[in-house]
């Protein structure tokens, strides 16, 4: 976690406020692949964790991932993620646009139970 989530959000942090662009890049495209692996492991980690130094394995990905001088994520990207996004960009358009809507007309279908739990959450989190 600390490899995979910790050190990059903390780099992206130092990116923005140092307003690099070319880390911001290298960052952007690290989360883009890196929210793409998360999401296949969500199906496959059961399997996968039966394969001997699996979370080995992982580690030694996000590294190659994370580091600059390999530019792991950018070959990866530019490979496999972007020529897939490509293609399927129409479809996931309207996948995107109808998980929206689906979910305006839920906010607005609940007003009252949102604005109803907003007073105890907002004491349970803000104190």
């Amino acid at each position: 976690c600390v490899v995979g989530i910790g050190y990059p959000v903390y780099s992206t942090f130092k990116a923005i406020e140092k307003k690099d662009n070319e880390e911001q890049e290298h960052l952007l495209t690290y989360w883009a692949v890196y929210g793409c692996f998360i999401f296949a492991e969500v199906f496959s980690d059961t399997v996968l964790s039966w394969i001997p130094l699996y979370y080995h394995l992982k580690l030694a990905l996000l590294i190659w991932l994370q580091l600059p001088s390999t530019n792991g994520s950018k070959e990866i990207y530019e490979k496999h993620l972007r020529p897939f996004l490509l293609t399927n960009e129409p479809r996931l358009d309207r996948i995107e646009g109808g998980a929206f809507g689906e979910i305006n007309n839920f906010l607005e279908k609940h007003q009252r139970e949102i604005q109803y739990l907003r007073g105890p959450l907002k004491k349970l989190f803000m104190g």
